[in-house]
């Protein structure tokens, strides 16, 4: 449905509704699912609940993860037609994504499901295009601002090629479609 979306006419409401309904439903979806970090410990002899918030919970990052790809996906080719909402959407994302990766960085948990790592490029790109739109427009000091989310991403494809060859195949394609986040900005 995000594929059609730029080439379909506002007058096509039922288009348009289906395509709200879909958002919403993501965003339902995502708003229902359980923490992505460790769950609270219940014990029968306390009298309060433990709650572990920093450390992820390896089961329940991924539905966090599928749900924001697919609010990306479906807002992806409209932000590139200029959509400001869908490009607004698009950044929020998959700057939520970044935050949960940098967690998986941080805490070094180990295998990712491919999958999973697969979107991570979607995230990427996002970011490369914000970045690039941001320098186009002269507006470099904010463009800076996502060298860091580029750099945990990179992190991220790096610590994962440890586990699944993809993880790496699909850094060295990155590396090879922006050469100049390798070579000025050292994201690679």
């Amino acid at each position: 449905m995000g594929f059609a979306a730029p080439q379909t006419p506002e007058e096509d409401h039922r288009f348009w509704r289906k395509f709200e309904i879909l958002d919403q439903a993501v965003r339902k979806v995502t708003g229902s699912l359980p923490s992505a970090f460790a769950e609270p410990r219940y014990e029968a002899a306390t009298l309060h609940v433990a709650v572990e918030t920093q450390k992820l919970n390896r089961v329940t990052i991924a539905p966090h993860f599928l749900a924001y790809h697919a609010r990306i996906l479906l807002h992806w080719e409209l932000a590139q037609a200029g959509d400001v909402k869908s490009h607004d959407t698009c950044i929020e994302t998959s700057r939520k994504v970044v935050q949960l990766v940098r967690k998986v960085v941080e805490q070094d948990i180990g295998h990712i499901i491919p999958f999973l790592v697969l979107g991570w490029v979607r995230v990427f790109r996002v970011l490369t295009c914000e970045h690039s739109r941001l320098v186009i427009a002269g507006d470099t000091e904010r463009a800076q601002l996502i060298i860091p989310e580029l750099r945990v991403l990179s992190r991220a494809f790096k610590g994962q090629a440890k586990y699944n060859a993809l993880a790496g195949m699909l850094l060295s394609r990155l590396k090879q479609k922006y050469p100049l986040l390798r070579d000025e900005l050292g994201i690679f």
